[in-house]
């Protein structure tokens, strides 16, 4: 005897109505639609450590890319089935089209095709609530099933609905080629229930999709009706598809993956309201605002027990308003906007994310299968008491820890494997108070990472085996292979940096040396110049690190500052021919290049180096050049002026070459620009440099003086408000040729007292001030 039941995935009241159902059938047989090449995997749910929600995920051996989610909650009524399965100790098994199947359809010529379903076969329940006069199939569904618990006799109903909106779906859709694939699946389900049967299960519960419960219901066991279904199975061979090799192992879930947001397709919008009501179906709103009230008060908003009074009985009158036999999620929420947040939704969106959909994260046991690099990563975790957990949470390590050294690069390898489980929190600040030497025993020790783990990283950890059965050798050998593959001194650079962090001696001295090949041959000098201040901080910083690790990258490291010695040697000598006829943008660019190749030459601290790019920007700075950028012009005398190489007067002289009359407006304020980014105290501690910038400023005509104010504003942009007030303060103050500036008007006319006067006494009195005559 066959009994097919019809279920909507994850719907809690199917998965009550079909515990009972169980219990009065007493199969001695459970068949589920799952992919038949994955029930062994039906073993492991018996574990008392599974808790879901998990997944079943299947993937392709050769390419673990290609791979499918089989998400069961505790609510699932696939789930309900597993487990009434195990607690009377009866077989289990899944039927359908096994994903070494699926996934050669997948890659078919005409997968996509085969995959475009109309509406209504995708979606029967919605075909039916629309039928029913319903705006969805959700709110029908939960008020035409849902809400009707322990119910058995409810699949009988389901079965013939579907079997009469089959046949509607059939006349229109018979050329639909998203048929043959469902017929595929069908065909396949009811050869794997006949051999079932034949195996000698005389009482098997199907379990299905509502959609194939009335041909699975309907299946016959004659000789014409199998060999029917094998032509059908014959399709997979005529077509030329080759069966794909899978493995399927199973991975925690949480309940934001299955939301239709996330893009599981047979997902559904509320998975935490569907808990509730799966677990408290007595109990269902004072325990639901129960859950609301709580998060409210956490958040510092008012929820009293009045409130929740008057949000129950308002979800109970809308129920009887809107001619429902019970109350729903509709009416829960408008009831939350009216009783509990004052008609303002704003924060029902904080509701929906933390109770209505919810972030539980499931767990599964140890003896699930796992690929050797995952089994790996899993080791790590518990070496290390690190356990993945949903949300971002924030860490601080102490690299003078072992144990914190030890997480390090532990997250410094999952990121060369691009599981992305950890990511060093603000990492840039990090990286400019290195740059500015703020070398404080603790900021070079001090790591913070964020990390937040979600269901897919499962399925990295399952990729990134190609490269290692270990989370050491795996990390090692993809960064050699990047390094064979570079041919970019900056990425070459990085993979240094990561070897280093990530304690891979091997890559190391591979990178090292790919470093030394791609420097004798690079020729580009603003690449040159971007290379260097990454490596002086490896240089400078890096051997903190070293000094903790085993000494095994000691002859590696050891080799980067003489490679880092003869790059910056090199970038010196050829920055003046570098900097000739380049348009604005490649200047700007330049600009950025020199001023932190330059911090960079601060780290190593060489009076060679220093030398070597000083007499370069006094090359640069010449005035007699009009090829090079006046911007980097500009650049090079702030530098000279910043490293002492000169002072003031000197500088004071090249600012009036650059501001005089032979200059053409916009040359002088692009030189101004480059002089003047990020330096405002040059101006405020040397009056004479304010005096000739504001002595050029107001010579300018109108004409020019519009032409050149982006550029200015631009550069005094980089300021902060207190370097602007303060030279705005001494703008008024500045003398010239013995005699103070005057401000405002004054500045730049005389004013006709006599003219003046009748409005100055209309305004006084207006004020009511006495005024002398």
């Amino acid at each position: 005897m066959i009994k097919v039941f019809g279920i909507r995935h994850h719907g809690p009241g199917s998965s009550a109505s079909l515990i009972k159902a169980l219990v009065d059938f007493a199969p001695d047989h459970v068949a589920i639609e799952g992919p038949s090449d994955a029930t062994a995997m039906l073993a492991h749910t018996a574990h008392e450590a599974m808790t879901p929600p998990v997944a079943l995920l299947s993937y392709a051996v050769d390419d673990p890319g290609k791979a499918s989610y089989y998400p069961f909650t505790s609510f699932s009524p696939e789930w309900q089935a597993i487990c009434y399965a195990h607690s009377v100790q009866i077989p289990i098994s899944f039927i359908d089209l096994g994903q070494s199947h699926w996934l050669s359809l997948k890659e078919s010529a005409d997968a996509e095709e085969r995959s475009q379903a109309s509406p209504i076969r995708l979606d029967p329940i919605g075909a039916l609530a629309r039928i029913a006069g319903f705006d969805d199939g959700e709110t029908w569904w939960e008020e035409m099933i849902e809400h009707r618990n322990n119910e058995a006799g409810i699949f009988d109903e389901i079965c013939k609905a579907m079997g009469a909106l089959r046949e509607i779906v059939v006349q229109d859709e018979t050329e639909d080629q998203a048929n043959e694939v469902e017929d595929l699946r069908e065909a396949h389900m009811r050869q794997a229930i006949r051999a079932i049967y034949k195996a000698g299960a005389q009482k098997v519960a199907v379990i299905c999709g509502a959609w194939h419960a009335p041909v699975l219901a309907d299946i016959k066991f004659d000789a014409a009706s199998v060999r029917a279904d094998q032509a059908i199975l014959a399709k997979l061979k005529s077509d030329g598809q080759k069966k794909i090799k899978t493995e399927a192992t199973w991975i925690p879930w949480t309940h934001s993956r299955m939301s239709t947001a996330s893009g599981y397709g047979a997902g559904i919008q509320s998975p935490g309201w569907y808990q509730h009501v799966f677990e408290h179906p007595q109990d269902l709103l004072p325990g639901w605002f129960a859950k609301i009230a709580d998060l409210l008060r956490k958040e510092d908003l008012p929820a009293s027990s009045a409130q929740l009074i008057d949000a129950i009985r308002l979800t109970e009158a809308l129920a009887g308003i809107r001619n429902l036999s019970r109350p729903g999620l509709a009416e829960a929420n408008d009831a939350t906007i009216t009783a509990l947040l004052n008609g303002d939704s704003l924060y029902l969106r904080l509701i929906k994310d933390k109770i209505i959909v919810g972030e539980k994260l499931g767990a599964v046991p140890d003896t699930v299968p796992m690929t050797p690099l995952a089994r790996d990563l899993s080791l790590w975790q518990k070496k290390l008491r690190i356990k993945p957990e949903l949300g971002l949470k924030l860490i601080e390590l102490d690299l003078r820890k072992p144990n914190d050294l030890d997480k390090s690069r532990l997250f410094n390898r999952l990121a060369i494997l691009e599981i992305d489980w950890a990511d060093k929190s603000d990492a840039q600040k990090l990286k400019q108070m290195q740059s500015k030497q703020i070398a404080t025993g603790k900021s070079t020790f001090k790591e913070e990472w964020e990390l937040s783990w979600y269901p897919e990283l499962s399925l990295r950890t399952i990729e990134a085996g190609i490269w290692g059965r270990t989370i050491l050798e795996a990390a090692e050998s993809k960064t050699k292979s990047d390094i064979d593959k570079t041919t970019s001194l900056e990425t070459i650079v990085d993979l240094i940096a990561r070897s280093i962090e990530a304690d891979l001696p091997l890559a190391l001295e591979q990178a090292v040396q790919k470093l030394g090949q791609l420097s004798a041959t690079a020729s580009d000098v603003q690449s040159l110049l971007s290379a260097l201040p990454p490596m002086a901080r490896i240089w400078r910083y890096g051997d903190v690190r070293t000094d903790i690790q085993n000494t095994a990258q000691a002859n590696s490291f050891g080799k980067l500052l003489p490679l880092l010695h003869s790059l910056a040697l090199r970038s010196a000598i050829g920055l003046p021919t570098a900097c000739h006829s380049l348009d604005e943008s490649t200047a700007l660019s330049m600009k950025k290049s020199i001023e932190d190749a330059v911090i960079a030459i601060g780290l190593i601290q060489d009076r060679q180096l220093t030398d070597a790019f000083e007499h370069s920007f006094f090359l640069i700075a010449d005035t007699t050049s009009n090829t090079i950028s006046h911007l980097l012009k500009g650049v090079a005398v702030k530098l000279l002026f910043g490293n002492h190489a000169i002072d003031a007067d000197q500088v004071s002289t090249y600012l009036s070459l650059a501001l005089s009359r032979a200059q053409t407006p916009l040359n002088a304020a692009m030189w101004l620009e480059g002089f003047l980014s990020d330096s405002a105290l040059s101006l405020i501690f040397d009056t004479r440099l304010l005096s000739i910038l504001d002595r050029w400023v107001i010579d300018l005509d109108d004409m020019h003086f519009l032409e050149i104010l982006p550029l200015i504003r631009r550069t005094f942009a980089s300021f902060e408000q207190q370097e602007k007030q303060q030279i705005a303060k001494l703008t008024k103050t500045i003398e010239f040729g013995g005699h103070e500036k005057e401000s405002g008007a004054n500045a730049n006319c005389q004013i006709d007292q006599e003219r003046a006067r009748p409005a100055l006494l209309l305004a006084a009195k207006i004020l009511g001030l006495e005024v002398k005559s």
